[in-house]
């Protein structure tokens, strides 16, 4: 139930939006955008206020778990594939 009013909200604020292409989000918020700097301070900043706490803590390091795992495996995977 809940995850359906999540979607259905989302769908009000997403459905007259126009795709974007990789390229043009690159060029707007990638490394080499004007943005760039002061989003990666501000988000920098912001993660120094909450590393510490507990519960974020927790969860980042449950999420580079994560990606560490999804990273050995699709190493292996491409590996066997390169054997084969």
């Amino acid at each position: 139930m809940y995850k359906e009013l999540v979607l259905e909200d989302i769908s009000k604020h997403t459905k007259n939006l126009t795709p974007i292409s990789a390229q043009a989000l690159r060029e707007k918020f990638g490394s080499s955008s004007d943005i760039y700097p002061d989003i990666k301070e501000t988000l920098e900043s912001l993660w120094k206020e909450v590393r510490d706490e507990p519960g974020i803590k927790v969860k980042a390091d449950n999420w580079a778990n994560t990606i560490g795992n999804t990273f050995i495996a699709s190493y292996i995977s491409f590996r066997a594939k390169c054997k084969s």
